[in-house]
């Protein structure tokens, strides 16, 4: 289901594999990552996870890209989509960034293939998002986007021990075709 490579301004997008592990580690398990996430990554976690990525991406369930940039092939961050619901035509993105290319235009541009394949091939009409409270970074980046917010889920996620809320964010395969539509 999910193309192998994506290809973006200044960046690829491939599907994670296992040998992805260490370098994703690297950032995920930096606090200023881990902070507005669910868990601490350790490497046998994120082994895991690369696994767990691998088969989900082969099944049609879920994936995970590495954020590629030109003359490597160490991911810097991944972005994916999860939470698939066919029949409804719905899905969540998710993604992270090596905090040493933030404020760089990365993770505004890395989202863009991964939209355009989803609401294009993938045949998806709603693409969600949620933020937990307090990360203004993410929200910015969503509403760059085109991402509408749309409400506050109160202690929606238990994390390390205490609920946290979250806002949830969607973005429209019709907003989107109007945002293609203008830059054209």
């Amino acid at each position: 289901m999910f193309p192998a490579v994506l290809e973006g301004e200044g960046l690829r997008l491939r599907l994670l594999t296992v040998a992805d592990a260490p370098a994703m580690h690297a950032s995920a398990s930096l606090p200023e990552v881990f902070e507005f996430t669910g868990e601490i990554w350790t490497l046998e976690a994120m082994e895991q996870f690369t696994r767990d990525s691998v088969s989900g991406s082969a099944k049609g369930t879920w994936c995970r890209y590495g954020i590629i940039l030109p003359d490597s092939d160490v991911p810097i961050g991944g972005i994916g989509l999860h939470n698939i619901d066919l029949r409804n035509r719905r899905c969540e993105v998710g993604y992270d960034l090596s905090p040493a290319h933030w404020g760089t235009g990365v993770m505004t541009r890395a989202p863009l293939p991964v939209l355009a394949w989803a609401f294009g091939e993938g045949g998806f009409n709603r693409i969600e998002a949620t933020v937990m409270q307090g990360n203004e970074r993410s929200g910015r980046l969503l509403e760059r986007l085109g991402f509408k917010a749309e409400a506050m889920l109160r202690e929606y996620e238990l994390v390390r021990g205490e609920f946290r809320n979250y806002s949830m964010w969607s973005l429209l395969r019709s907003e989107w075709a109007r945002r293609v539509a203008a830059t054209l």
